[in-house]
């Protein structure tokens, strides 16, 4: 591997570690303030709008064919 990918797996591992590493403070937090299946939507929610741009790049759309009547 090169420096540059290897520097980038290292701040990817990194991110996730900060990510996963807060999340118990913001869940408590959170909890402190909403029931449990309103916090869980919410999450649900944000992980939607994180989610759905990055498929759509990686995911190219696909023209789609429309059957049509031969005269």
């Amino acid at each position: 591997m090169s420096l540059k990918s290897d520097l980038r797996a290292d701040l990817l591992l990194l991110t996730t570690a900060f990510i996963w590493g807060f999340s118990f403070v913001f869940q408590s937090t959170g909890m402190d303030h909403v029931g449990p299946f309103t916090f869980v939507f919410g999450r649900f929610v944000i992980a939607t709008i994180a989610i759905v741009p990055i498929w759509y790049i990686m995911e190219k759309p696909q023209k789609v064919f429309v059957f049509q009547p031969m005269d």
